[in-house]
């Protein structure tokens, strides 16, 4: 911390959000530049997160693990071949159940 003020150790980052909801990932965009980190690219749908997996530079990910019902597994292992750390972010108590098996 510096002058009481949070500071992410790896400030700059570029990240990939993964959100389907448009303002959750305004949210987030939001809250992560205010952080010192850059989104370097956004998806809402599984296709587009896959496209940006292959084509975008960025260090780390944020997934919604449910896009539009569809699990979020096929970015994730996209993002682990690539060797790019990424989180699970989910906005219910009930997981998708390929990753949680239908409880959190």
């Amino acid at each position: 911390m510096k002058d009481g003020n949070r500071t992410p150790r790896d400030a700059g980052q570029a990240i990939l959000v993964v959100e389907d909801e448009p303002m959750i990932r305004m949210l987030l965009e939001d809250m992560l530049g205010e952080l010192g980190y850059t989104v370097a690219a956004e998806a809402a749908r599984i296709e587009e997160a896959l496209e940006a997996t292959k084509n975008a530079d960025f260090d780390l990910a944020i997934l919604d693990a449910d896009l539009n019902g569809q699990p979020a597994l096929p970015v994730a292992d996209a993002l682990v071949t690539r060797g790019t750390p990424f989180v699970f972010a989910r906005a219910t108590a009930r997981c998708p159940s390929p990753i949680g098996a239908g409880r959190c």
